[in-house]
């Protein structure tokens, strides 16, 4: 089953005319049942108007300070209530009286009772026109409202329950109660959440606990806050869901009495924050050991295959070194080097080789930056340089490099 965390706060954030939110919890119950007790049949039926108002007042206050630890209890002096008002025409305290009623079924999850209940307490609100302000008639409208959103977001008809909801939010605006409006919000996040819409949960929330910071309504703000926090961690971004989470844990802490069941619940949430951090902790690590070991896989296969080509380079200019080797001084007495490719005046020949380097030479390469360029070794490049001084009967490499392009061979 759903839970909406401050269903009863947002009909409590109205009672008074400025719309401040009241802790009925703290009440002393004793005091009043002890008022309400010296008030004898005999004492009644002598009681001015003022009295029998004084009476009720007392009464509402047990209906209301009996609403969070005993309910049979607060449903009595709510129908005392009803009973006294329908005498005596006090429909402001009645409709409160209707109202808790309504609440009391909705708790039980008696929907249709709780909505005729509901109902009843419009009509008196109705009847309150022209006895009291406006501001006051306003106040228990948007208390019933607010009620009546809650009840029909309980049976899923959330179309419904928003048009409720921004009947009570016109009223909030009005007379810009931030109270009310932190809790109206509050619920609206919670009924986003439990639907899965977390970019509507998201904004709600955010709109609650700025209108809750507004206010000075400390409770609020860590309402507010606990609701981000279960967000973040749907949308598993524990870090955000533990900050917010021990924000709102300096409420809960010092207030952890009179919330013990929601300080419960947010140190649950925290414990989960704290757990998914060290998952997503340990899920890092996994990933960043694996991409390192990736790296150096790549790096190590890279370097291979480098290696792998500089041998079989360096082999292959070995072979051209004992190919053209065997051919000089071969039992055959040849003389021409295995791959001839470009033909001198004398009549010998450049190897493929020698025709590969001689541009280099001409660059001004070292032999150690030849060797590096063509992977080949440096003794072979050594070879092959002393090879081509011979060739072109040059003393030195400036010489070597004059004579060859003078035969247009670079």
């Amino acid at each position: 089953m759903k839970k909406l965390f401050l269903t009863l706060l947002l009909l409590a954030a109205a009672l008074s005319a400025q719309a401040k939110y009241n802790d009925h919890r703290d009440r002393h119950i004793d005091s009043l049942e002890r008022v309400v007790a010296s008030w004898t049949p005999e004492r009644l039926s002598r009681a001015s108007e003022e009295e029998w108002e004084q009476y009720v007042l007392a009464c509402d206050g047990l209906m209301n300070g009996y609403s969070h630890i005993n309910r049979e209890r607060s449903r009595m002096y709510a129908r005392r209530i009803v009973r006294i008002c329908t005498e005596r025409k006090y429909w402001y305290r009645r409709c409160h009286a209707y109202n808790m009623l309504g609440r009391h079924h909705y708790a039980e999850e008696h929907y249709d009772s709780a909505l005729f209940y509901y109902n009843l307490a419009l009509e008196d609100a109705d009847r309150m026109r022209g006895l009291y302000a406006e501001r006051m008639i306003d106040d228990n409208r948007s208390m019933i409202y607010g009620a009546i959103g809650n009840l029909y977001n309980m049976m899923d008809s959330i179309d419904v329950a928003m048009s409720w909801y921004a009947k009570a939010g016109e009223i909030f605006e009005r007379y810009d109660w931030k109270e009310s409006n932190a809790v109206l919000h509050y619920n609206l996040g919670e009924t986003w959440l439990e639907n899965e819409d977390y970019t509507r949960a998201e904004k709600e929330y955010r709109i609650s606990l700025d209108y809750a910071k507004a206010s000075g309504d400390s409770m609020m703000v860590a309402s507010a806050q606990k609701g981000l926090g279960a967000l973040y961690l749907r949308l598993d971004r524990p870090s955000e869901a533990r900050s917010y989470l021990e924000e709102a844990e300096k409420y809960y802490y010092s207030h952890s009495a009179q919330e013990f069941q929601d300080y419960n619940e947010l140190l649950n949430l925290k414990n989960e924050a704290l757990a998914r951090e060290k998952q997503q902790w340990k899920r890092g690590m996994i990933i960043l050991g694996g991409i390192i070991l990736f790296v150096l896989l790549v790096g190590a296969i890279l370097l291979l295959r480098r290696r792998v080509r500089i041998l079989r380079r360096q082999k292959a200019g070995a072979d051209d070194v004992i190919g053209e080797a065997m051919a000089a001084f071969g039992d055959a007495g040849e003389d021409t080097p295995l791959h001839p490719s470009t033909v001198l005046e004398d009549g010998s020949t450049l190897t493929d080789r020698e025709a590969e380097i001689l541009p280099l030479i001409a660059e001004g390469l070292t032999s150690p930056q030849i060797a590096e360029k063509l992977f080949l070794s440096l003794p072979t490049i050594k070879w092959h340089r002393k090879k081509l001084l011979r060739k072109f009967d040059a003393a030195n490499t400036a010489e070597l490099i004059s004579k060859a392009k003078e035969r247009g061979m670079i």
